[in-house]
């Protein structure tokens, strides 16, 4: 029986996507921020 709602999936996928783009955002800010130090 495959019935799992599709939105379930939808929102797993949103919320593992917003996370890691966070993840992502806050090491290019340190990347960015190292590389300005280092100027």
């Amino acid at each position: 029986m495959n019935t799992t709602p599709i939105s379930l999936i939808a929102v797993v996928l949103l919320v593992g996507f917003s996370s890691s783009t966070l993840k992502v955002k806050a090491i290019t800010a340190a990347r960015k921020i190292d590389q300005s130090a280092n100027k």
